[in-house]
């Protein structure tokens, strides 16, 4: 966790990725994480932000300066470059 970070680095990593419009299943294979592991840091991220929804969470980490806006997110330039976006989206239909 960052210094007065309520979130841990993998949560900041999965919001920023979920700020950027990715679908859970897209985080799951851009970070190698399980499905059932992204749902379970959302509820994680929820519940730690004290908010009901994934939208309202990336908005709070927004605000509370936990993640940068798309696009000028740590988490999601340099990572998510190297797939060249491959998952975004990925399970939307």
């Amino acid at each position: 966790m960052t210094r007065g970070s309520r979130l841990t680095f993998r949560q900041r990593e999965v919001l920023a990725l979920l700020a950027r419009g990715y679908s859970a299943r897209a985080v799951a294979a851009t970070t190698h994480y399980t499905e059932a592991t992204v749902y379970a840091q959302c509820a994680r991220i929820r519940a730690a932000l004290g908010v009901a929804t994934n939208t309202a969470a990336v908005v709070m980490a927004i605000r509370r300066g936990e993640i940068g806006m798309p696009g000028e997110t740590e988490f999601c330039d340099e990572q998510v470059a190297g797939d060249a976006g491959a998952g975004r989206g990925a399970g939307r239909g």
